[in-house]
Parts: C-alpha cells; sequence; structure tokens
C-alpha cells in the first residue's frame, strides 16, 4: 500500500538559487492528496545539500539523497525507487508550481478513472 497520493520528485544540481522557490510553491498546493517530496541531490558543490538537510527536518514527508553526479536520468530513477505514492510527478529545481496544480491533476486523474469529479 503506498503511504501518499502523490510523490513529487526533484532532481537538483547546484540550484540554491531557485530550490526555495520550487519547495514553497509545492507545500502551499491547495490541495487535499497527501504528497511527499523526495529530493535527489546529483552531486550538488553548493549549499544545495544544507538547504535539503534544512527541509528534511522541517516536513515529516521529505526525504532526500545525495549521490556522485551521475546526471538527470540516475537522480530521475532514484527517486523513482524511493518513491511512495501512487502517482509520482517530476520536478525540476528551477520550477514553480501554480498552487491549483496538484489539485488540478488530481482531479483531473479522478474525472478520468471513474468519471466523478473530486472536490
Amino acid at each position: 500500500m503506498d503511504k501518499y497520493d502523490v510523490s513529487f520528485i526533484v532532481t537538483t544540481y547546484n540550484s540554491v538559487n531557485t530550490l526555495e522557490r520550487l519547495f514553497t510553491s509545492i507545500v502551499e498546493q491547495r490541495a487535499k492528496p497527501s504528497f511527499e517530496v523526495v529530493f535527489v541531490d546529483d552531486g550538488s558543490t553548493d549549499q544545495t545539500g544544507q538547504l535539503i538537510k534544512h527541509y528534511v527536518t522541517q516536513y515529516p514527508n521529505v526525504s532526500a539523497y545525495f549521490q556522485s553526479n551521475q546526471g538527470p536520468s540516475a537522480a530521475r530513477n532514484r527517486g523513482i525507487a524511493a518513491a511512495a505514492g501512487t502517482f509520482v510527478t517530476f520536478a525540476d529545481d528551477d520550477d514553480e508550481y501554480a498552487p491549483s496544480f496538484l489539485h488540478d491533476a488530481w482531479q483531473a486523474s479522478a474525472t478520468k478513472k471513474t468519471g466523478h469529479h473530486w472536490n
């Protein structure tokens, strides 16, 4: 059984200047499905790792994995292996989500499966 409805997999490399905007846009989602954030730091050499570790200590639904630089595909595969969500979405470290992203995606999924809208 999955622990979360959605896993946000965030692969990152040297993104200390953009990661906070992305993370804030995820945790401020106006949706009811449960979600987790799985960070995979792909060998950052700046302060990205420290920022991620801070998020892990502040939020119970955030986890982090650190690896030597292997590229985005390897980082995403690591995130998939760690994800505990029914659905997975990928985020780049310079992305920013609209506040309704998760709600809209969840509603579209529910409508497609059942023909009913989720409220």
